[in-house]
């Protein structure tokens, strides 16, 4: 393989600063651009000494302007640590002034979007960060029988067509979930339980259906998106919409074919709650006590249930 997925970037993207000073107030550095501003009411910390106000004009920010991340004042920020100021960076996607220390933060948490173009021979890499996108193309010519074994070139700037959204299942918890543009559909979801006899057979699928996708030359994109639990991952293939009704027909029967094949819900239900695929009356139990409950049953006829059948 090319570069890694999670390699360090450094990129010469210039940054963009907000230019317009506040036109009264407190402070004001005469050799710089950030220009004057007041001091806010609320703010408990020291006024910033004409060192800070240099090295903040030097970057165009002033000192009681927010990060676009964590909405702290820029000063604080600088505060803490002067690369949060010296390597901030303007991001398009979000049209606001980000720190580094949140950059950094984005760039360790990023959801990962496959897009394969069989008409093309091409396939293009994404990581989707809250503020910044990175791409790489394949560098080599596709082998559609090794569609696992791409070659890209580095990472570079861009914004991928696939965005996520955050679902939050409480107040800690939660998952990314991919946004479908418009002429796409959602043709398979699922879940990677990492380290599984699932997780085995959900990669025999995905092998298989990359090249019955590729094979058709509809383009069609893997996304990969982030949970709050470390051993699972989203796995969504969308695919391009197409008129030809017989070849969607035919993808579609593909597809219960291969979920038929591989896709035994029972184990991945197993596999889910108890962290084994292993078929026992105790995993068989806990799954229909699962369902029961999700199905809005209350939790005293659920218990009674379970509790009945586990005597027998």
């Amino acid at each position: 393989m090319g570069t890694s997925l999670y390699s360090n970037r450094v990129r010469d993207t210039p940054a963009i600063r907000a230019e317009k000073p506040y036109p009264d107030g407190d402070f004001q550095c005469p050799d710089c651009a950030a220009g004057i501003q007041p001091t806010p009411e609320d703010y408990e910390g020291e006024p910033p000494t004409e060192e800070e106000l240099k090295v903040l004009g030097e970057n165009n920010l002033r000192p009681f302007d927010k990060c676009g991340g964590c909405d702290e004042y820029w000063l604080d920020l600088y505060r803490q640590n002067e690369y949060n100021v010296e390597d901030s960076r303007y991001s398009e996607k979000t049209d606001k002034l980000v720190c580094n220390g949140c950059l950094e933060s984005d760039g360790d948490y990023k959801n990962t979007v496959v897009v394969y173009c069989p008409k093309s021979g091409e396939v293009t890499k994404y990581l989707v960060g809250e503020y910044e996108d990175d791409v790489m193309n394949n560098s080599k010519e596709i082998d559609p029988d090794n569609l696992d074994d791409v070659e890209f070139d580095d990472w570079d700037s861009g914004e991928c067509p696939i965005q996520f959204k955050y679902v939050a299942t409480d107040g800690w918890r939660g998952y990314h979930d991919p946004i479908v543009p418009e002429g796409w559909m959602n043709y398979h979801s699922d879940t990677i339980l990492s380290m599984s006899e699932d997780e085995a057979e959900l990669k025999k699928f995905d092998i298989d259906v990359k090249k019955m996708l590729w094979e058709s030359g509809i383009e069609f994109a893997l996304c990969y998106g982030r949970t709050s639990n470390l051993f699972s991952c989203g796995y969504d293939i969308l695919v391009k919409t197409d008129e030809d009704q017989l070849k969607w027909l035919s993808l579609l029967a593909g597809l219960i074919r291969l979920k038929m094949q591989y896709r035994d819900p029972d184990r991945f239900a197993r596999t889910a709650l108890t962290g084994s695929g292993e078929d026992t009356k105790e995993s068989r139990l806990l799954v229909k006590a699962a369902r029961m409950l999700k199905e809005g049953q209350d939790f005293e006829t659920v218990k009674e249930v379970i509790m009945e059948e586990a005597r027998t």
